[in-house]
């Protein structure tokens, strides 16, 4: 199952360590380190997916994912100035379409809890 089917299916953690593997046979992939970020927003590791998407930053700026997601990650936090910010300066109307990919954690799957347990579940409201 790939990475994104197990944050599809709410397994944080499994979709972590399949993309900790990717990383080991090609570390210098900037999108999976981008998608990594992914993983840590939807599993509300909010400071986490900042730290991540800024380490992609350095490296390439022009990656979609890793511009939008600290401006998430900052809402997570409750630093709305700084979201603020990256969604009026930093992103065009092109990179906006990366909300879709996090759709699925925000939308019919429960988002886990700060220290909640991965129990590799799917988690459907409703």
């Amino acid at each position: 199952m790939g990475s994104q089917s197990l944050l599809e299916a709410g397994r944080f953690s499994e979709a972590e360590a399949e993309l900790r593997q990717a990383q080991l046979l090609d570390p210098l992939s900037l999108h999976i380190g981008a998608n990594l970020g992914a993983i840590y927003y939807c599993s509300r590791r909010y400071q986490d997916t900042v730290d991540q998407e800024r380490k992609i930053l350095d490296l390439d700026a022009h990656v979609p994912l890793a511009r939008l997601l600290p401006a998430r990650g900052y809402e997570g936090l409750s630093r709305y100035g700084e979201a603020e910010a990256i969604f009026e300066n930093d992103l065009k109307t092109d990179e906006r379409r990366c909300v879709g990919r996090l759709r699925t954690c925000l939308c019919g799957f429960r988002q886990a809890g700060p220290g909640a347990p991965d129990d590799g579940r799917a988690h459907a409201d409703g």
